[in-house]
């Protein structure tokens, strides 16, 4: 079974920790505030609120195999090239 965007929020996994989502064509991001707080952040703060540090995925399955698709960003603060 495949689960992508808004089924992936609906009830057979749930994401303890996301106060809301970001739903795109590539899937489904967890943000740490809820949803209603949009308009009111800050570019750079929308930024944080993505990174779902803390936010765990539950879900039960029988299955002998389970494949998780992730697209990864990397934050970088100016100056800090090498890190």
């Amino acid at each position: 079974m495949k689960f992508s965007g808004k089924e992936l929020t609906s009830g057979a996994v749930t994401m303890p920790g996301a106060m809301g989502f970001d739903y795109r064509p590539q899937g489904v991001g967890p943000r740490r505030l809820p949803d209603w707080t949009k308009p009111q952040l800050p570019a750079m703060l929308s930024v944080m609120v993505r990174m779902p540090s803390g936010v765990r995925l539950v879900f039960e399955t029988d299955a002998p195999e389970i494949r998780l698709q992730a697209l990864v960003t990397r934050f970088q603060r100016p100056g800090n090239a090498n890190e």
